[in-house]
């Protein structure tokens, strides 16, 4: 992890765009559309709490976490009299937990301001119906957990609460809330309360990682905000590579046809609620557009023969060296 706006730490090569915890782009109707579909769906495989978490906790850092986002993204987050505005859904949701619609969505809440000629249906205006299904799935939720949850509808990253670890657990840290919609190989619905250690179970080579959890975690409650990237690929551009509903890499996937992965991963400490956001925003691009520069191509060949068997299957590589060098060498 780097310390977020250093430049020093996080050159603008490598973290593009505004040093901020949050970010939003014209994806942000379509992403909202598909996260609300993955809830009507299967909302257990999206959102779970921790039973053991305080609720007073939970609603502070719904409260503290809004306030950041509202500072960071005002054109959409924004706090009026106490409240929680999601502009782009015109929702409101107060500090007790009461919710209500606050008219038709804001033009920033609507695809269409970005883009008129697009005709997708993930790209259509989110109009008065989109507003009353995210009234109704925040008012089925618990008072404590809406300003978490109305978080959830009007950013774009999926987030994760992390709190210290209570008396007698095993491990550093624990997942006290989680809404991810779009995870990558992994089932938010069955990790609350997991420790640090066990959130990064399936992360290949990770001893050094799980050895600096202590450090690590407390680092995410005091300090930051910090960034890094995670990466990998898939046989397609869904967002979500959830193990039970996502398509597998075949080993004869053509690589003309992979897609690359990338999760930007930042952390924001809540100090008045003792613990911190983990916010997870994905970007998926065809593997040939994102290699388009030179030089990306033979750092991509040098970067997948470093890989560990382990790492290879994680990051959905089951080329051998040859063949991607052969890829990045004759395709265009």
């Amino acid at each position: 992890m780097a310390r977020l706006g250093d430049a020093r730490a996080v050159p603008p090569e490598v973290d593009p765009g505004p040093g901020t915890v949050f970010r939003t782009d014209d994806t942000g109707p379509a992403l909202l559309l598909e996260r609300m579909s993955a809830l009507d769906r299967h909302a257990g495989d999206v959102r779970a709490v921790d039973p053991r978490a305080d609720a007073d906790t939970l609603r502070a850092a719904g409260a503290e976490a809004a306030r950041h986002a509202a500072a960071e993204q005002p054109e959409h987050v924004a706090i009026e009299q106490g409240a929680l505005v999601l502009r782009r859904l015109g929702v409101r949701v107060t500090d007790d937990g009461a919710v209500d619609g606050q008219g038709a969505p804001d033009a920033h809440g609507s695809a269409a301001a970005h883009d008129p000629r697009s005709t997708r249906p993930s790209d259509a205006a989110l109009d008065g119906s989109i507003r009353q299904r995210a009234v109704s799935l925040l008012r089925a939720r618990p008072p404590h957990l809406r300003l978490l949850e109305g978080l959830a509808l009007g950013l774009q990253e999926d987030l994760v609460l992390i709190g210290p670890a209570g008396t007698g657990d095993v491990g550093a840290g624990r997942a006290l809330w989680l809404h991810v919609a779009f995870p990558s190989g992994w089932d938010p619905g069955a990790m609350a309360g997991a420790s640090f250690e066990r959130l990064h179970a399936p992360v290949p080579d990770a001893e050094p990682l799980r050895r600096a959890a202590p450090a690590l975690v407390q680092a995410m409650l005091t300090k930051g905000p910090f960034v890094r990237y995670v990466w990998g690929l898939s046989p397609d551009g869904a967002r979500s590579r959830h193990p039970r509903h996502a398509r597998a890499m075949a080993p004869d996937h053509p690589l003309d046809v992979v897609w690359l992965r990338v999760e930007r991963q930042t952390t924001l400490p809540l100090p008045e609620s003792g613990t911190a956001l983990f916010a997870i925003a994905v970007h998926a691009t065809p593997l040939r557009e994102a290699l388009a520069e030179p030089g990306r191509r033979a750092a991509f060949a040098d970067a997948i023969a470093s890989l560990t068997p382990a790492a290879r299957r994680y990051k959905g590589v089951p080329w051998d060296d040859a063949t991607v060098r052969r890829w990045c060498r004759t395709s265009t």
